[in-house]
């Protein structure tokens, strides 16, 4: 009966300790702007990269995380540079009705 109690309050113990949930660091990088590698360029001199993996410098690095070292981190996306598909013909064949 003993070994049970014991048991079933190591049990509990593992579930807890490994079910707290982590307090976010509101002085991120990543809680400061939508593009936070410019947040942290124009901030953090010298550091113009926002890493979810580190969390001195309000998370600002010198070099761009890898997705091996920081599985958190994902790449920016590519800007657009104007150069897509449109047209502009001005051929626009709308139904609408004023």
């Amino acid at each position: 009966m003993n070994e049970t109690l014991a048991a079933l309050a190591l049990g509990a113990l593992v579930v807890v300790a490994t079910s707290a949930c982590r307090v976010p660091n509101e002085d991120h990088c990543l809680h400061k702007a939508v593009d936070a590698n410019g947040w942290c360029a124009e901030h953090e001199e010298g550091r113009d990269f926002c890493s979810p993996c580190e969390g001195e410098h309000h998370g600002c690095v010198k070099e761009e995380p890898t997705e091996k070292a920081c599985p958190e981190y994902t790449v920016p996306p590519l800007e657009e540079t104007g150069t897509g598909s449109d047209t502009g013909t001005g051929t626009d064949t709308g139904t609408g009705t004023r």
